[in-house]
């Protein structure tokens, strides 16, 4: 489903932080404190998912070089809507997945003690639009009298069913009727866009998005955007059952099962 459409049909973390300063940038957009100013692809599609996090042992190594096994939490992608069915989809047909089928098999009490939930994300790729200045030592800082850094990322975070409270339901109300600075209707992709964070913590963090200032002309042929259909697939049911059971480590499960760790870029520029 394209992003254009949606708008008019209508805890992974970012190394970067606000003063702090970056030779690489990590592949998902940053939800810092303050503004988080990001523009959208033309026409781009978004993938919507359900997912549950985990606990599986993983392979750590510590200073000293010397690795262990620690519980760690990882995701599980369950199911990916599918817009042409108006459904959700899962690796294996339509029918429920195992970790969805034992969770709704809890009872309400169950559900709260365990402190988990299945949750409806988004992703979309970006360009990150912060503004940036580049120090002496080829290091980046976000700085408020910067250059927009221009990467793409992709932009994660809260879906769910059309009307309801999330940063999705936001993005297609902002981007409803956008407007240049002549009153001129335009499109999504011809306007920066924030999403300001405020507050810390479970529950004090609150999100709201708005039209960035900046509506600049931006050459979109030149950049590489990730492969996010590739990325975000429904697990195989064996590789869920399996990270239930907790008894095989994560590079196991994505050895066996084909599970990336990060999306990949496109071989090709967009067009």
């Amino acid at each position: 489903m394209a992003f254009g459409d949606n708008a008019r049909k209508a805890k992974e973390a970012s190394g970067i932080r606000n003063g702090a300063s970056t030779t690489s940038t990590p592949t998902y957009f940053p939800f810092d404190i303050g503004n988080n100013l990001f523009r959208l692809f033309p026409n781009e599609d978004v993938i919507m998912y359900r997912e549950f996090w985990m606990t599986v042992p993983v392979l750590m190594t510590d200073s000293q070089q010397k690795q262990r096994y620690e519980q760690k939490e990882r995701r599980a992608i369950l199911s990916v809507f599918d817009s042409n069915e108006m459904s959700y989809l899962t690796a294996e047909g339509k029918k429920q997945d195992p970790l969805s089928e034992w969770f709704y098999s809890l009872s309400e009490e169950e559900r709260k003690a365990a402190d988990k939930r299945i949750r409806t994300r988004f992703a979309v790729n970006v360009l990150n639009r912060n503004l940036f200045l580049k120090l002496e030592d080829g290091t980046l800082s976000r700085h408020e009298e910067g250059e927009p850094l221009n990467v793409v990322q992709v932009l994660s975070h809260s879906a769910g069913k059309e009307g309801d409270a999330h940063t999705y339901q936001e993005l297609i109300d902002c981007t409803k009727n956008i407007r240049n600075i002549k009153g001129k209707k335009i499109e999504p992709h011809e306007s920066d866009i924030n999403i300001r964070r405020t507050g810390e913590g479970k529950f004090s963090t609150r999100y709201s998005v708005s039209i960035g200032f900046n509506q600049e002309e931006v050459d979109f042929s030149q950049f590489q955007k990730y492969d996010l259909a590739s990325f975000y697939k429904p697990f195989p049911f064996e590789a869920i059952t399996a990270m239930q059971q907790g008894e095989l480590d994560w590079a196991t499960i994505q050895k066996t099962y084909g599970i990336p760790s990060f999306p990949e870029l496109l071989t090709v520029p967009v067009l």
